[in-house]
């Protein structure tokens, strides 16, 4: 397969360069209102200028508050996750608090029941065998 290359100055098919200042270019995006603006007296003309910065600044402090609403639901429901999560590592705490005091508990009892279990057994150094009560 062949290719051959081609080569082509691109500078001669584009118009020649003119300074920016040379190009008048109107960036508004609503034609509309700029005819409007023309027609108008100079201080009508920046009445409706101030009048749309104002709708405009009115618009980002609505998308702002927005944000901010939507901030604070984040805030809150991450708060809210974390005291749950709390709340379950708390309950466990205290389920192995309560699980543990109930075999010390169980231990106490215990050593409770053989030391009744021996003072009941052994006779008295005191008292002779013959004072034991009787059993039938």
């Amino acid at each position: 397969m062949l290719t051959t290359a081609l080569m082509v100055d691109i500078n001669s098919a584009l118009p020649l360069r003119l300074p920016p200042a040379a190009i008048p270019m109107d960036l508004r995006i609503d034609q509309h209102h700029h005819q409007q603006q023309l027609s108008m007296s100079p201080s009508a003309a920046q009445a409706s200028a101030a009048q749309a910065r104002e709708q405009q600044l009115q618009q980002e402090l609505l998308s702002l508050k927005q944000k901010q609403q939507i901030q604070r639901q984040h805030l809150i429901a991450e708060f809210q996750r974390q005291h749950e999560q709390l709340n379950r590592q708390h309950e466990a705490q205290l389920q192995e608090h309560v699980k543990h005091q109930q075999e010390l508990l169980a231990q106490d009892v215990e050593l409770l029941a053989q030391d009744v279990v021996v003072t009941l057994c052994s006779p008295p150094c005191s008292i002779g065998r013959s004072s034991w009560p009787r059993m039938l």
